[in-house]
């Protein structure tokens, strides 16, 4: 879901997957907000479906979002994932969420093709970043609360998803499965860091499913900045400009840093510029 605030990124991730992924599945737009001159763009794109978001969907959801705390995370209305677990999605099979900071590189069927629900470990180099605030990790209350839900307290670089790019297969677009998601996000709200990705992390681990470290399915900008030798950057399949935009003053500092920094900024600007 997005506002008029994130328009342009949306419309720029489009023409990545108009360019890149032509024979791509329907493309759906969650837009909350009343800005038409802000839409436009997207509206203009053909082959895009734009989705108001409504209350019925809030309560398609079932999640009192008054009650649940974001953590570290500033966008009030993060939880709106969660419609993917639910039954709006039932004329399709998997369904792909991208947000739209991303721009798709190459075709996703592989992604599509997947059986179980699949996302991309977060893999923070940060102490400090985890799926639970880490001063949570002796607390006799929360580990209480893990060891009922056979869970362990989550540790190392792949404990949580990036909830940027995830699937969710037909099998848990359910009433279980989202219950359990929503059960997680109650009992764990006081001691989750990221919320919604936090939350689905749990779920994952909860249902023992692996998250998965094919980083050429999400590789966050940040990656940059590690050890990452083993993959060459003409596989990177989306790039996710999660730490900071490449239109962001910010993003410049780093070119230093970044051997391909400048194909990052070209890639970008190529799908601004294109029109649909």
């Amino acid at each position: 879901m997005l506002d008029e605030h994130y328009t342009d990124y949306a419309r720029i991730c489009i023409n990545s997957i108009k360019t890149n992924y032509q024979n791509h599945p329907p493309i759906l737009v969650f837009y909350y907000g009343d800005n038409e001159s802000a839409l436009a763009p997207i509206n203009r794109i053909p082959g895009v479906e734009v989705i108001r978001w409504t209350n019925d969907l809030d309560k398609l959801i079932g999640l009192n979002i008054a009650a649940a705390k974001l953590g570290v995370v500033t966008y009030s209305r993060i939880h709106y994932k969660y419609l993917l677990w639910t039954n709006f999605f039932d004329s399709y099979d998997n369904v792909l969420y991208l947000d739209v900071d991303t721009l798709v590189l190459k075709p996703l069927d592989a992604i599509f093709t997947q059986e179980e629900f699949f996302a991309i470990s977060d893999y923070t180099t940060s102490p400090d970043y985890r799926l639970f605030y880490p001063a949570f990790a002796d607390d006799a209350t929360l580990l209480g609360l893990l060891h009922k839900d056979n869970l362990f307290f989550p540790g190392g670089r792949n404990d949580m998803i990036n909830a940027g790019v995830f699937m969710v297969p037909k099998k848990r677009r359910n009433e279980m499965c989202l219950r359990s998601l929503l059960e997680i996000t109650h009992t764990y709200n006081d001691y989750m860091m990221f919320a919604d990705q936090s939350a689905i992390s749990l779920w994952c681990h909860y249902n023992n499913i692996p998250i998965q470290k094919k980083w050429i399915y999400n590789f966050q900008v940040n990656f940059y900045n590690q050890d990452f030798n083993t993959l060459k950057h003409e596989d990177i399949h989306i790039i996710h400009f999660s730490w900071c935009k490449p239109d962001s003053p910010l993003f410049a500092t780093f070119q230093v840093k970044f051997e391909h920094f400048f194909e990052m900024y070209r890639l970008f600007n190529v799908c601004r510029e294109n029109q649909y």
